[in-house]
């Protein structure tokens, strides 16, 4: 206090004595020195700081941002009982700084240059800029230089999906060339993630798209875990792969000589999964395939299909899993209408213990279950109500009395269309006489009743087919002439 420096001052001496350092302080690359005050020297001239990363090679402080050092065994002169060493360069790089830690000391002199002894050591920090050093919102668009950020400044996996505001990332932010297949995770890109019109003809380079180069996961509409290796999608595991299952399981099977991968549905009682949904247009037909098989021939397994108006998440547990719309089944052999449930099902059976392949179609609002190509096995075709908007497979392991496995390997939906030919794509008078090889069609390919009068060409039948006409196919020939009422000389 002001007493006690004036008593000092009257007690007055010209020997420096060795002060301390009272504060030593790491601020953003700059330092803090501060030490105590002898009040009672009479010829006080100046205080002499140095500066050192080791506490050997002692130097004066360099102050111009190039570095932090400056003369061996020089020292920096100051008036004040404190300094600021700034500009002090992080080390490391551009792209990685690290902090750097400098120790410091001090000595006080007279007019007559008596130097009092060097100070103890002190030592502090210089830090980078923390999170608590940037004022919410201070970096914004605006603050940023064109080109300022490219692949130097940012670290490895630095850009994450929590740094990413929606919509941040366009099209003009992105080199050519920067988005390949390594950098995408399974199932990252999906329809949700993509706007409406996003991708347009314009934004798709000549050729790009080539059979050739697209992967049969680009035209499935659910995950088909055989391929994608992955439960996404599926029972209680979400798209992005979170959630939690305990009913299935990703397993290694052989399947038609080959190990690929497969779901197994387990545990004993009644257990049912479903895919995450996906849109239908009503105006398509799709085609569903999947092979099965079960370790047990006790209890039944269900194919079904659930129909929604909103996009809904996989599902698994004991119920059925059935959707909130109507669904229409028909017979899929005769086209004939059977019945219509919100929980339909394509198949139901005590199915094989061996791999066995189904296929049957989904009909949109719009088409005609005429249209279908040929199904495998199942028993039903499924046509969607107008109102329904996304739809799901769903597969039960049901009525089990002791523990059982099903395994579902490929479950694919893809629309009809993809090297199928049906009639909405076939030109009028497209397929004529001469497009058809000789003997391409017999016997086998022709559904009963197939040809009918008026099918016939005038005169198709003469004497020349009757004469080398094996006696079978003579009396067919008799038989269908006699039952349209034709006059068969």
């Amino acid at each position: 206090n002001v007493v006690t420096a004036i008593d000092k001052i009257v007690a007055g001496t010209t020997t420096p004595v060795k002060l301390d350092i009272s504060r030593c302080e790491g601020l953003y690359r700059a330092i803090v020195i501060q030490w105590l005050v002898q009040y009672n020297l009479m010829n006080f001239d100046h205080y002499e700081i140095q500066v050192s990363d080791d506490q050997t090679d002692w130097y004066s402080l360099r102050i111009d941002g190039v570095g932090w050092k400056d003369t061996l065994n020089a020292d920096t002169d100051v008036a004040s009982p404190f300094f600021i060493h700034t500009d002090i360069p992080l080390t490391g790089t551009t792209q990685e700084p690290t902090t750097l830690t400098l120790y410091y000391r001090m000595r006080q002199v007279t007019i007559l240059g008596v130097e009092s002894p060097w100070s103890d050591v002190g030592s502090a920090t210089i830090s980078g800029i923390n999170v608590g050093d940037i004022i919410a919102d201070a970096i914004t668009n605006a603050k940023i230089a064109t080109d300022a950020v490219d692949t130097v400044q940012i670290k490895n996996d630095a850009v994450q999906t929590a740094k990413i505001l929606n919509d941040a990332i366009t099209s003009d932010k992105i080199v050519a060339g920067a988005v390949v297949t390594g950098k995408l995770y399974a199932l990252a890109v999906t329809s949700a993630k993509i706007d409406a019109l996003a991708i347009t003809v314009g934004k798709i380079a000549a050729n790009a798209v080539q059979t050739q180069n697209l992967s049969v996961i680009a035209r499935e509409l659910i995950n088909n875990i055989s391929q994608t290796k992955v439960l996404n999608g599926w029972g209680g595991i979400l798209e992005d792969g979170s959630g939690s299952t305990s009913i299935m399981s990703l397993v290694d099977a052989t399947v038609n000589g080959a190990v690929t991968k497969v779901l197994r549905i387990f545990n004993s009682g009644n257990r049912s999964i479903r895919s995450k949904t996906f849109p239908v247009n009503h105006d398509k037909i799709y085609r569903y395939t999947i092979w099965l098989k079960k370790n047990s021939t006790e209890g039944p397994i269900y194919l079904g299909l659930s129909a929604f108006d909103e996009v809904n998440e996989g599902y698994e547990g004991s119920s059925s899993g059935a959707g909130d719309k109507l669904i229409k089944l028909y017979n899929a052999s005769t086209r004939a209408y059977s019945s219509e449930n919100v929980n339909s099902y394509f198949h139901n059976a005590f199915d094989q213990t061996v791999w066995t392949e189904y296929t049957t179609y989904i009909v949109g609002a719009n088409r005609d279950v005429n249209d279908c190509p040929q199904h495998k096995l199942c028993t039903y075709i499924a046509k969607l109500g107008s109102d329904t908007t996304d739809v799901a497979i769903r597969i039960l392991n049901w009525g089990n009395i002791s523990s059982r496995t099903l395994d579902l390997c490929s479950p694919s939906i893809t629309e009809v269309g993809a090297g199928q030919i049906v009639a909405e794509n076939i030109v009028a008078l497209a397929v004529i006489a001469g497009k058809i090889d000789a003997l391409a069609v017999d016997t086998a390919e022709l559904a009963a009743g197939a040809v009918t009068a008026d099918k016939i060409l005038a005169a198709t039948i003469t004497a020349v087919e009757i004469a080398t006409a094996t006696l079978e196919a003579l009396f067919a020939k008799v038989l269908y002439v006699l039952t349209i009422g034709q006059d068969f000389t």
